[in-house]
């Protein structure tokens, strides 16, 4: 009787841990759904680091951003929409969504769609850092290149 009730439960055991490694699959969302969730709500950017190379010359930089009053926050809302407050004046509206750890925002802007993806390196419950880099093509004699490094803090 022992060895039946020990093979019912190790049955049950095996059956139990089956359907764990069955429903823990890639979900739908994964950690994009995860980061989605994180970002709602107000970003303002503290610091940036970067470069752009443009005709051949190579400019860097690496500044901490003025205060709260200079800044232009980034507003993340639930519905995948968003706002970018200027401070001079004018409101940035997009549209944003996140696909395998980047970050993309389309804003129409003097009447043209404008999609920019960053890198997502740090989310965490008040910090997010993102990458953005661009590189002209071969067509550029110039080789136009871009490397920009945001941290935001939850306002």
């Amino acid at each position: 009787m022992k060895i039946i009730t020990w093979k019912v439960f190790l049955c049950i055991t095996l059956m139990v841990g089956m359907c764990g490694f069955i429903s823990c699959g890639d979900e739908e969302e994964g950690n994009d759904g995860d980061a989605r969730s994180s970002l709602i709500g107000t970003w303002v950017p503290v610091h940036s680091e970067g470069y752009e190379v443009y005709e051949g010359e190579k400019q860097y930089w690496d500044e901490d951003s003025p205060g709260e009053e200079y800044v232009d926050p980034m507003v993340f809302n639930e519905n995948g929409k968003g706002t970018i407050l200027s401070d001079e004046g004018g409101t940035i509206h997009f549209e944003w969504s996140v696909k395998d750890g980047y970050l993309i925002q389309t804003a129409v802007i003097d009447g043209e769609k404008d999609t920019v993806s960053s890198k997502i390196v740090l989310l965490e419950n008040d910090t997010l850092i993102l990458e953005k880099f661009e590189k002209g093509d071969e067509t550029d004699p110039e080789g136009y290149e871009y490397y920009e490094k945001l941290t935001y803090k939850r306002r």
